[in-house]
């Protein structure tokens, strides 16, 4: 759509009045098959109630043996260089 997730968005009496003007000219269904379509093409798969959205991928977090070691027997605080945020 062109819009970025930093960005306002349409108004949502906008959005209303578009999708009006689809149903008056009874193309809604036209389009959520070629829509549809274009998912399938792009290796996706929408089902009945679900959003499509911008992917993307999780951080992984990369914790050295002695770390996973520390973290196991509860002692997170004694290993270096960890916010206190990563420690929760």
């Amino acid at each position: 759509m062109g819009i970025k997730a930093s960005e306002k968005g349409p108004a949502a009496t906008t959005l209303w009045r578009f999708r009006e003007g689809l149903v008056k000219a009874k193309v809604v269904e036209k389009l959520f098959k070629r829509f549809d379509r274009f998912l399938g093409d792009n290796g996706y798969r929408a089902g009945k109630g679900q959003i499509v959205g911008e992917h993307r991928e999780s951080p992984i977090q990369r914790n050295s043996r002695e770390e996973n070691q520390k973290i196991k027997e509860g002692r997170e605080k004694e290993i270096e260089g960890w916010s206190e945020v990563k420690r929760r």
